[in-house]
């Protein structure tokens, strides 16, 4: 079953907006669940000053490096 994103580009807050750089799908061969990748940015402003990954999903190689 293919993971289905959900369609946005910002999620904005009161001190960082997330600006969605990417979506990366799922590997069942390599083990690896699906992933949204965002740029952090200060509320407004489209420059980064840092970015995360977000891992969508569970399996064991999870447990040792999480979900952000």
């Amino acid at each position: 079953m293919e993971f289905k994103f959900l369609d946005f580009k910002v999620i904005k807050g009161e001190e960082i907006d997330l600006h969605l750089i990417n979506t990366v799908p799922g590997n069942g061969y390599k083990n690896r669940v699906p992933a949204y990748r965002f740029n952090i940015c200060l509320s407004g402003s489209t420059k980064p000053i840092g970015n995360i990954n977000i891992r969508i999903g569970y399996n064991e190689n999870l447990y040792y490096v999480g979900h952000i």
